[in-house]
């Protein structure tokens, strides 16, 4: 059951969407946090140091750092058109 930590910034950017994507959001983390396994929408980023993984929840992604087998911190959140630019 992975955990997810959200720094200030990742969670600054989470509490700025909309409330409706928000709680969309929020359900399917409470879903990956139940289940054993690891969830199918974490892929492995390459690149993107401290980045390691990424989440993806329909159009959002939450960009992850692994920290153990159990934890991941988010880095940032976002739409997909515009998390990956810098």
């Amino acid at each position: 059951m992975p955990a997810f930590r959200f720094t200030k910034k990742a969670f600054k950017r989470f509490s700025a969407l909309d409330p409706s994507i928000r709680k969309r959001l929020e359900e399917k983390l409470q879903l990956f946090m139940k289940e054993d396994a690891l969830p199918a929408h974490i892929h492995v980023l390459h690149d993107m140091q401290p980045a390691t993984h990424r989440l993806q929840i329909g159009t959002y992604r939450f960009i992850l750092e692994y920290v153990s087998s159990e934890e991941y911190l988010v880095l940032d959140v976002g739409h997909r058109k515009d998390i990956y630019r810098k």
